[in-house]
């Protein structure tokens, strides 16, 4: 796991994949996409997905939706402290959680099931938003390991 240049564990628009730099063709790229729902790994992004960012991404503060797509329930969240705070909030923007995170390699965090995504500690953690228990947790290993 390294921030110099991948793979690294990303999310946007609910998709899950890993993007780094590829020394062949000397620039970023997608490695591949993560499919939770069929537990499958796609080297062709989901129909309608867009890898581009918008300027105002969630970094800058504000509140962002997202759609959990198994429950479909709305969320918003925000970066309290970019790399290391997440909040979450109901639908009527009420804080729901707050989430320790140790990267922000997940600039949208991944809302699946009323889970919520986050990487800490060295792991990719599913984090129940109700029990704020993990659920899912896989450990990362770095481009040496």
């Amino acid at each position: 796991f390294s921030y110099e240049g991948g793979p690294q564990l990303c999310s946007k628009d609910g998709v899950l994949y890993v993007d780094g730099y590829d020394a062949e063709i000397e620039d970023w790229r997608i490695f591949c996409y993560l499919d939770l729902e069929h537990g499958t790994v796609q080297t062709d992004p989901p129909a309608g997905f867009s890898s581009e960012w918008p300027d105002n991404w969630p970094n800058n503060g504000n509140l962002t939706p997202t759609r959990d797509p198994v429950s479909g329930t709305l969320y918003f969240f925000r970066y309290l402290e970019y790399g290391k705070t997440i909040e979450v909030l109901n639908a009527d923007k009420r804080h729901l959680q707050t989430l320790e995170c140790s990267s922000s390699t997940l600039y949208v965090p991944l809302i699946y099931n009323d889970c919520c995504g986050i990487v800490r500690d060295g792991a990719f953690c599913y984090v129940d938003l109700h029990s704020v228990k993990d659920v899912f947790r896989f450990p990362l290993l770095s481009n040496g390991d």
